[in-house]
């Protein structure tokens, strides 16, 4: 059996819980935060936390519905996901914020088209497919749904803004953030930093938990998070970006002997498909 799909009791610290500043502190705040917590144990200092990308997902649970993240939450404390909209009507002029990866519903979901071409009622209202390609009972959620089941649970999200957000669409997402209770249990991230901005003038707390997805050189008051693709990782820019006391999170991380150098250059989380097997790890290496 593959070691994912294994239930078993995982020990806390396979866990872990991935600390979002309300006050987003300053670079030199940052700096010396760092300097003040150099008595932190190794293993506490640079054991990446796990996210489950798109929750765990399995033959009968689709990606980025809520059977997933509910079922990554037994491993991890956070689970990440993909923000769209819906078609805006007359109550909901800026359309609301759902849940999906692609722009199109055909991979899926048993609907055809855009994301964006339904209402919200409709989109609700489809079948997810599994990931292979079953169509099953599962109902796709909306960012509200999906954030009052992390609320219920005591869990964390990473949110990724998937189309160019507009200050009417910052407001709805921060909203329905408030709106939860979840506003430190939530990091915001984007491939644009506009996108990003526009979070921030909405919601100056959220700047906590804002992150590039890019290797860009944030600055640790705008973006105090960068999280690159593992992949275009390089020593020098992690080493980098940490000593301005921007954390690092690189996705998406599934080989798994990835895991062991990623630890060694100190990131703070990991972000994997491979939610058991990475929960199991880091429960054994940490």
């Amino acid at each position: 059996m593959r070691a994912d799909l294994t239930k078993r009791t995982l020990p806390a610290l396979a866990l872990g819980v991935l600390a979002l500043p309300l006050n987003p502190l300053t670079a030199t705040d940052t700096k010396a935060a760092m300097t003040a917590t150099t008595t932190t144990t190794t293993a506490e200092a640079t054991c990446p936390i796990g996210v489950a990308h798109r929750g765990r997902v399995t033959d009968t649970q689709p990606e980025n519905s809520l059977p997933a993240f509910k079922d990554a939450w037994k491993y991890m404390t956070w689970a990440e996901t993909d923000i769209r909209f819906s078609r805006a009507s007359s109550s909901n002029p800026n359309g609301v914020p759902v849940l999906m990866h692609d722009a199109t519903l055909n991979r899926t979901t048993n609907g055809r088209g855009n994301v964006s071409s339904l209402y919200s009622s409709q989109f609700v209202a489809l079948r997810m497919k599994s990931r292979t390609g079953a169509v099953t009972s599962i109902n796709p959620p909306t960012l509200a749904e999906a954030l009052q089941a992390a609320k219920s649970a005591n869990k964390y999200m990473l949110l990724e803004t998937k189309t160019r957000i507009n200050a009417a669409q910052a407001r709805e997402i921060t909203r329905r953030v408030i709106s939860a209770g979840m506003l430190d249990r939530v990091r915001m991230q984007s491939f644009n930093a506009a996108d990003l901005k526009q979070l921030k003038a909405v919601e100056p707390r959220l700047a906590g938990g804002l992150a590039l997805l890019t290797y860009d050189h944030p600055t640790s008051s705008a973006h105090p998070y960068a999280a690159p693709k593992a992949t275009a990782m390089t020593r020098a820019a992690t080493d980098r970006l940490q000593a301005e006391g921007i954390k690092i999170t690189p996705w998406t991380v599934n080989d798994q002997a990835a895991w062991p150098k990623l630890k060694s250059w100190r990131v703070d989380a990991i972000i994997t498909d491979l939610v058991w097997t990475y929960a199991e790890w880091r429960s054994a290496s940490c």
